[in-house]
């Protein structure tokens, strides 16, 4: 897992980021994508209020992804395509990946099968393809109805930062953090956190809006 990765970088970055594994091979051949996967977000600003939506797309490849030029997505049922000529790329001694984060689309985020197009700095091109999997009922629960429905079937854990929104913390939530004042207090570094679903394979998370500190403080 890649948890420590991309720390210090924002929430979306950090998260998507958690459920990669790594298995990496260099090469200076034409490129190879070994894997394409996706995660839709929902986030929540208020508890209340239906969530913000946005997906983020990562290739893995064979190849060394440092050479990569751009890569492209498309939904095959409604041609709605994203090019990324600058994704973010990361690497160790086992993987590699070239991710594009924080995708929106002025509408509802098609589902279903993407095409994929990964070209390196030569001008080789390969293709491949990624599903894109969520709910539908999401769009339409604020975070209450989608905890009830999707808790139990999700992995729950919780995201702790400090006040330069560094992630300090990913994870289960443990015993002894009941509420949010048990929350701060065993983790005093900390100045904000919220709750996470995840489902099994990561397709799709669901976040809360931020609890802060500062809050509870005055309270």
């Amino acid at each position: 897992m890649i948890k420590r990765i991309l720390k210090g970088k924002l929430l979306l970055v950090q998260l998507v980021s958690i459920f990669i594994l790594l298995s990496f091979s260099c090469s200076n051949s034409s490129p190879e994508v070994s894997n394409c996967l996706s995660t839709v977000i929902f986030s929540y600003e208020n508890d209340e209020l239906l969530p913000d939506t946005n997906f983020s797309a990562f290739v893995e490849t064979v190849s060394e992804v440092r050479r990569i030029d751009w890569f492209s997505i498309e939904n095959r049922e409604s041609n709605f395509k994203w090019i990324i000529e600058n994704p973010y790329v990361f690497s160790d001694s086992n993987t590699s990946w070239a991710c594009a984060l924080n995708l929106r689309n002025n509408e509802k985020i098609p589902k279903g099968i993407y095409d994929v197009v990964y070209q390196d700095s030569a001008g080789n091109s390969v293709k491949s393809v990624m599903n894109v999997y969520f709910p539908d009922d999401l769009y339409e629960k604020n975070f209450f109805q989608a905890e009830e429905i999707y808790g139990n079937q999700t992995l729950k854990k919780i995201a702790l930062y400090d006040a330069e929104n560094v992630l300090l913390y990913y994870g289960i939530i443990k015993d002894n953090w009941k509420n949010a004042e048990a929350i701060f207090k065993a983790n005093d570094k900390a100045e904000k956190y919220r709750i996470c679903y995840s489902s099994n394979d990561n397709s799709y998370m669901i976040l809360s809006q931020f609890v802060y500190k500062s809050t509870e403080e005055n309270q």
